[in-house]
């Protein structure tokens, strides 16, 4: 007991010098460390709390938990969303303060303090979270009690990182240097006022600005904790931000974002707006109450930015002035002429945009290599932004067909294949009789095809293949045509010619001739024999007179059985008695007949040409018959 009193009065004697000179300096308008200073005690949001009723939560029942304890009953008086939450702890070494003594604290350069403000319902209005500040990567949140507090949630996140001060000991943030006294704006017992601070860390607590957030102080013994939602005071600005155009001439609304950043970090969208052009001064967007800090106080740089890029434009940010600059992606189309036969001159080349004519054309000869391009094509269209769909078409040249290949992406390529068709001619002419009847059939390169053609008297020996290709296909080499009889009649030879583009079929028969060779029995040739030819009808083909070579010839004979008669005999000699048969035909087409005649007796023809035979055969057995007739008689009268 005696030690306990020794203890007690050993502090009251070291409290009492530090709380004089701390009212002394306060009295006098002198700073803590001695020197004049403008000393203002924040009420914060003691405006607010005189309306302000706070929530009342659980609270624990033992004020001396031992710390194992104390981390169980954290997790067990959190509100019902901080439990599906993983907890994050931020544990923090506290240095000893003195009482009296401002217990001073860092704060970011071109920050400033965040006081707070209190939503909801509550009975207990001597727990209050004051302000927070930004160090580094930790947010520090001060709460000024009446009793001692054990841990806080803010935003889901549990902090049982507390450095607790004395009663009445003031803290201060080092920049703005000002005194925060602990009981200003609490009620009840103020006598027993005191600041706690608590550490949570920046990357966990994502706060964002002008929103509000759960929060929980948990309080040592009943009818001290707090809870509900907080929101905080931060200074507001104008912004304003402005764009620009160059080259294009597609204007379209523009919606601006204004983006906001702390020192190195990512920037944010803070807030939008869209401008058309109509504003004053037009493409300017100013955007009004816009936070200048973050909510732990930090300040903000503002740039501006677009949330859309207009098609074929290209942005550029400087600062709060957003510039689209007019650059179409670009392409090229390039086009190809290929021909199938002979080419024309030239063709012309039309370019489509989406189904349009664009106005742009191009020429192809031969000159050009039949190759070209248009240049300098968007790809975008600039009120859309849909890609262009790019076609080209040609001008249609007569006698050809166009077929288009390719993509504007790989090139076109037109082939034009040459489609000009002719007809083939035919006439059947005759030299000598006419037969029926003739098959004519068409070549194409030599190769007998399957058309034909039948020429008759009925069609006057003519007729036609129409209608045919000019020109291969797929080569593009001209078609040599030609045609063919087939099945004729035979005994004539056929000869192909052309006339004026038309095939001239000749048939001419294959005609014999006679040549009569007129001697006497010696041998000896005879002038002046006349002979006639007769047809198998009895036409009289001709009439020929042998002279001093003894030979006549009957020419132009067309097949058949002639009658060869003598007419007239040389002088003194006997003619013919009968005429000669002469066969004309393929075995027997030139034929030479020998023809003897005597001064007396029988005429007999002469070897040497058909039907010489036969005279000989029948004249000699004449013979036989006429000398035996002359034995038989002299025999008949020696009898007698």
């Amino acid at each position: 007991m005696k030690r306990l009193l020794v203890l007690l009065l050993i502090t009251l004697l070291i409290s009492i010098p530090f709380s004089s000179l701390k009212m002394n300096a306060l009295t006098e308008g002198q700073g803590v460390d001695g020197k004049p200073e403008e000393v203002e005690y924040v009420n914060g949001a003691s405006e607010s709390e005189k309306s302000t009723e706070l929530e009342v939560g659980g609270h624990l029942e033992d004020s001396n938990l031992e710390q194992n304890e104390l981390d169980h009953a954290v997790t067990e008086e959190l509100p019902q969303e901080d439990e599906q939450k993983e907890m994050h702890v931020v544990d923090m070494t506290v240095e000893p303060t003195v009482t009296g003594t401002p217990a001073y604290y860092e704060m970011d350069p071109n920050a400033i303090v965040v006081t707070t403000q209190l939503h909801g319902q509550s009975t207990n209005s001597h727990t209050k979270p004051h302000m927070l500040w930004a160090k580094g990567e930790k947010i520090l949140v001060a709460v000024k009690s009446t009793h001692k507090l054990q841990y806080m949630t803010l935003n889901q996140e549990v902090s049982i990182s507390i450095e607790e001060h004395a009663i009445h000991k003031p803290i201060a943030i080092h920049v703005d240097d000002v005194i925060y006294a602990p009981d200003d704006g609490l009620q009840g017992n103020t006598k027993d006022a005191r600041w706690t601070v608590f550490t949570f860390k920046l990357s966990d607590l994502n706060l964002k600005d002008d929103e509000t957030y759960p929060f929980f102080v948990k309080g040592i013994g009943g009818g001290h904790d707090v809870g509900g939602t907080i929101g905080f005071f931060l200074p507001k600005t104008d912004v304003t931000a402005k764009k620009v155009w160059v080259d294009g001439t597609e204007r379209p609304a523009i919606t601006l974002k204004l983006m906001a950043q702390v020192g190195d970090e990512e920037k944010r969208a803070l807030r939008t707006g869209e401008v058309t052009g109509a504003e004053t001064p037009e493409w300017t967007y100013e955007w009004k109450d816009v936070p200048a800090y973050d909510p732990y106080g930090r300040k903000y740089s503002f740039t501006a930015d677009e949330k859309n890029v207009p098609a074929n434009y290209e942005k550029s940010i400087d600062g709060l002035t957003v510039t689209n600059t007019y650059k179409p992606e670009k392409m090229d189309i390039d086009v190809e002429k290929r021909w199938i036969g002979p080419a024309a001159e030239s063709v012309t080349v039309q370019l489509y945009a989406d189904g349009v004519h664009t106005g742009k054309s191009i020429k192809l000869d031969e000159d050009s290599g039949w190759v070209g391009s248009f240049t300098g094509l968007n790809k975008l269209h600039d009120k859309t932004g849909d890609s262009i769909h790019y076609m080209v078409a040609e001008l249609e040249v007569e006698g050809y067909t166009s077929q288009l290949t390719g993509s504007a992406a790989e090139g076109f390529v037109f082939t034009n294949r040459n489609d000009e068709t002719i007809n083939v001619g035919v006439e059947k002419r005759w030299i000598g009789p006419a037969a029926e009847s003739v098959q004519i059939i068409l070549l194409v390169n030599g190769e007998e095809t399957q058309n034909e053609l039948i020429l008759s008297e009925s069609n006057d020996w003519t007729g036609a293949f129409n209608d045919l290709r000019k020109y291969d296909a797929e080569t593009g080499e001209e078609i040599s045509y030609s045609v063919k009889e087939i099945n004729g009649p035979q005994n004539y030879d056929v000869s192909i010619t052309k006339e004026d583009g038309k095939f001239i079929v000749t048939n001419q028969a294959r005609y014999g001739s006679l040549t009569v060779e007129k001697v006497d029995a010696a041998g000896k040739p005879l002038a002046g024999a006349t002979f006639e030819l007769r047809d198998s009808d009895g036409n009289v083909v001709d009439t020929l007179t042998t002279d001093e070579n003894r030979k006549i010839k009957f020419e132009d004979l067309e097949w058949g059985i002639y009658s060869l008669i003598e007419t007239k005999a040389p002088e003194g000699y006997n003619k013919l008695a009968k005429p000669i048969e002469i066969t004309i035909d393929g075995e027997n087409l030139h034929v030479t007949q020998e023809v003897v005649n005597t001064t007396t007796g029988w005429i007999l023809p002469s070897t040497g040409g058909v039907g010489t035979i036969g005279f000989y055969v029948v004249g000699f057995m004449l013979m036989v018959f006429g000398l035996w007739a002359i034995v038989r008689k002299n025999k008949l009268n020696l009898r007698l």
